[in-house]
């Protein structure tokens, strides 16, 4: 009986590992980013990355949540709904690299940006409660 159980263990530890790394909808660990194909310089990985991801969870996350029932997840949810709706309205010129924009207009971009991704992060420990 016990051999059976611990078959059962591993069959089960080898089936969610080999799902966690071949099946899209279980790599948990890896962000995608909207990035084309190409070298881009760290700092736009990591927006893309960190705003991608949060526009992604604001959109999943239920209306309960975002009225929020303390002080500290209402104020986030205000961070964290702005930085969606901005990365909505300006991936694109900031993600392009083609400068459809000007060169003023692509620096007031990035400066608010910067500005979302460190409320973002000041606001991370709220995002679950």
């Amino acid at each position: 009986m016990k051999l059976l159980e611990a078959l059962s263990d591993n069959l089960s530890s080898v089936w969610w590992w080999l799902l966690y790394r071949f099946h899209p909808p279980h790599q948990f660990h890896i962000i995608k980013t909207s990035l084309r194909p190409g070298f881009h310089e760290p700092d736009t990985i990591l927006r893309s990355a960190i705003l991608g991801t949060t526009q992604k969870w604001v959109e999943s996350v239920d209306e309960d949540w975002r009225g929020g029932e303390h002080k500290g997840q209402r104020e986030a949810s205000e961070v964290f709904y702005a930085a969606a709706k901005f990365w909505r309205e300006h991936q694109k010129e900031l993600e392009s690299g083609d400068f459809s924009v000007s060169v003023e207009e692509y620096d007031r971009l990035e400066t608010e940006s910067q500005k979302h991704l460190e409320e973002v992060v000041k606001h991370l420990d709220h995002m679950w409660t």
